[in-house]
């Protein structure tokens, strides 16, 4: 009976889930620019979660410890654009392992590949069609320029040759798909849909070699990542916890208690020393790979974090909720750098692999937005 009772319990979740879905694409097709982002599953990946009330009070408390930013120290902005070219608004976005190509992907159930012109104005240099729903995430092969790979709610992973222009592969799934992480060897693909599910696929081969299907205790799986020796898998979980899995084996090696409530996204640094994660609590933890000690948290937003990544160099920190704000922070310190404002909600951020160029995406509308900074003197 108690089997039961969990069967009918999952299936309702995913008959919700399903439904926000509906919800949000509807959304898309009627709402005009800078509409407010869908209500969807809570904890979900980046523009699909909704902010939680765990911990409200929490937050109320410590805003009277939060001290307010030094706005003298200031980030300056070099130089900022928008890449107009989706039809529907932007999802996801993507920088390739030299930094030379921009990936952007939309719920007009396209990809778009952005390089720059003659003049050095970033321009589209291919659209690439063939999901038939919205392209939720995408990631570039770390070890090869030309690699892309986009995932979607139509239940299929797309790799491409951006080279060639076309699709070389596509590799099906048993649910819509959210999330995407590439081993940094290039060697496989692991993808995370609606069912807890997450498949590992061969990017050599480009099919399926693997799978797992997330503990109950977990709730839902949201980002994942490696670390830079590609020997730990990291799972950010809906139990507002981080799991740590032995690669290849997935053999469960720690478990981390890093939040009070979901964690929705995490990223570990360039140089392999941090992992840095944030969620529905509006907090980011930074912790020590070598240890998997927590060092510091940040507090500085009221709302949701969806997503963060470091700077190509490992200085700065960016994260970004649903304040619309992106919060940018000393990655060693976690002291405050700079602010930049955002016409929505930023769904993902993507910094650049070369440079201090920052790219975003969100409830701004069909566009991706470019940053260039400038670090403040010491």
């Amino acid at each position: 009976r108690d089997r039961d009772r969990d069967r009918d319990r999952d299936r309702d979740r995913d008959r919700e889930r399903q439904r926000d879905r509906d919800r949000d694409r509807d959304r898309d097709r009627g709402a005009p620019r800078g509409r407010e982002p869908p209500a969807a599953r809570q904890g979900g990946p980046p523009g699909r979660g909704r902010p939680s009330e765990d911990g409200r009070g929490e937050r109320e408390e410590r805003d009277e410890k939060k001290a307010p930013p030094k706005q003298e120290k200031g980030l300056k902005v070099v130089e900022k654009r928008e890449l107009h070219g989706h039809r529907r608004r932007v999802y996801t976005v993507g920088w390739s392992c030299d930094g030379q190509l921009l990936a952007s992907g939309s719920s007009d159930q396209t990809a778009r590949v952005w390089a720059p012109g003659p003049d050095g104005t970033p321009r589209s240099l291919v659209e690439l069609e063939g999901h038939t729903d919205s392209v939720d995430n995408l990631c570039w092969d770390p070890s090869h320029r030309g690699r892309l790979t986009t995932i979607s709610a139509d239940k299929s992973v797309r790799f491409w040759d951006v080279r060639s222009r076309k699709c070389v592969a596509k590799v099906a799934t048993p649910a819509p798909n959210l999330h995407v992480a590439w081993h940094p060897s290039g060697s496989t693909v692991a993808v995370a849909n609606t069912l807890e599910h997450i498949s590992f696929i061969d990017a050599r081969k480009l099919r399926v070699a693997g799978s797992m299907r997330a503990p109950r205790q977990w709730f839902e799986v949201n980002e994942m990542t490696w670390d830079k020796a590609g020997e730990r898998f990291f799972v950010a979980t809906g139990a507002g916890g981080v799991e740590v899995l032995e690669w290849p084996g997935l053999g469960a090696f720690n478990s981390l208690k890093a939040h009070i409530s979901p964690c929705l996204c995490l990223q570990t640094d360039r140089a392999g020393k941090r992992l840095a994660v944030a969620g529905t609590d509006a907090i980011v933890s930074m912790w020590d790979l070598s240890t998997l000690i927590c060092q510091k948290t940040i507090i500085s937003l009221d709302s949701t974090i969806r997503t963060l990544g470091f700077s190509h160099d490992d200085r700065l920190l960016a994260y970004a909720s649903d304040d619309q704000v992106i919060e940018v922070v000393e990655a060693a310190s976690g002291a405050w750098v700079g602010r930049l404002p955002c016409q929505g909600a930023t769904q993902q951020l993507a910094w650049n692999p070369r440079r201090h160029l920052l790219a975003y995406a969100g409830d701004s509308g069909d566009c991706v937005s470019l940053t260039t900074l400038a670090l403040p003197e010491a």
